[in-house]
């Protein structure tokens, strides 16, 4: 039985990391390689000035190698988690909700005498998925307008579960929500970069919900009516007390026409697996 990923693992003192067995060896001979870095032949999928993405094959799967390459200041160094203890923490945290992320196969942080100095996330890829972004920046997407119709639903009902378990998102966009289609299938749908999720406390629950259903609306181009119709379809799927719907419908409609549309960047596209 393999270890699952807690808390306990964790350590803001020393270096550490969590590595499941099957792919340590490769994982560190790509390591002792120099081959997980930006420069390296790995194919790069995207980078900022703070993290890169590789493409990895692992035991004959593939796998998202993520590292952060910053220097963080020193109050946020020291004896803090990193960004992907975070994630890594809210994967196990998310998925014993019932929401669908990828598998959680590597993560790890260098420290000198407690200061973060650099931080990993390694994840499995989900093969033959399309992330939201697809539906509003590709044009062969835009006669799928009820796929992007149940795609919508079908993650407004995942928010309502973690909603009701007293997260919430704070990055709950477009591309980092997956389907994976399948021919006269419904969309299977998974949740990625979760690093952002928090606690949402005692107080200012009602605007952290509206923050995350406008985060996600930004990034479509639903008329009002529709946006009001997903906003009572997530909260016909909470169990807990929710909001009126009214009130959050107008919530929302006044911090989109103050936020605006977001700027939407085209989806990386990966080729299929030769495996596949």
């Amino acid at each position: 039985m393999k270890q699952s990923f807690s808390a306990r693992n964790i350590s803001i003192f020393r270096s550490w990391n969590f590595i499941d067995k099957d792919i340590e060896t490769e994982l560190t001979r790509l390591e002792t390689a120099g081959a997980l870095t930006i420069d390296g032949d790995l194919p790069l999928l995207w980078a900022t000035k703070s993290k890169f993405v590789l493409l990895l094959e692992l035991s004959g799967r593939r796998a998202i190698f993520k590292k952060y390459r910053k220097k963080w200041p020193f109050f946020r160094a020291l004896w803090q988690l990193s960004p992907t203890a975070r994630e890594a923490l809210n994967y196990s945290r998310i998925a014993a909700l019932g929401i669908p992320v990828p598998e959680l196969l590597g993560v790890g942080e260098t420290r000198r005498n407690g200061k973060l100095t650099g931080c990993f996330l390694l994840t499995g890829y989900v093969e033959n998925s399309i992330d939201g972004r697809s539906y509003m920046t590709d044009r062969n997407f835009t006669e799928l307008r009820e796929e992007f119709v149940e795609f919508t639903r079908g993650h407004l009902a995942l928010l309502a579960k973690l909603h009701d378990a007293g997260y919430w998102h704070k990055g709950f966009h477009t591309g980092n929500l997956l389907a994976v289609r399948q021919r006269n299938e419904p969309l299977k749908l998974f949740w990625i970069d979760v690093a952002t999720c928090r606690k949402t406390g005692f107080f200012g629950k009602f605007t952290k919900i509206t923050a995350d259903l406008t985060a996600y609306f930004r990034c479509t181009d639903f008329t009002a009516d529709e946006r009001a119709g997903f906003i009572r379809d997530y909260l016909a799927a909470r169990k807990t007390i929710a909001p009126a719907p009214e009130k959050l419908i107008a919530a929302v409609e006044k911090k989109l026409l103050r936020t605006g549309k977001a700027k939407l960047f085209a989806p990386v596209i990966i080729p299929p697996s030769k495996t596949t």
